[in-house]
């Protein structure tokens, strides 16, 4: 579990270091700083589930619309990956 932890946050990390991300990050979802929160949320989803997506969702004060465009995201991602 820990290297998986690890791993996935030093995945979260390069990608938002080498790629546009933190640019198109902050600028979706209304330019509020909402798209760096449900990126986060995602991370922590992906490491402890649903259960931590809401819990740094209301930590950060994401807006409800963010929240459920991230879960509603993350339901299509997974739909395109599981099968595969």
């Amino acid at each position: 579990f820990f290297y998986a932890s690890l791993a996935t946050l030093l995945a979260c990390v390069v990608a938002l270091t080498l790629l546009p991300c933190k640019t198109l990050l902050s600028a979706s979802m209304g330019g509020g700083g909402d798209g760096m929160k449900i990126a986060a949320a995602l991370m922590a989803k992906n490491v402890g589930g649903g259960v931590n997506y809401i819990a740094v969702c209301n930590s950060l004060q994401a807006s409800p619309n963010a929240v459920a465009a991230g879960l509603c995201v993350d339901n299509i991602f997974a739909l395109i990956y599981f099968p595969i």
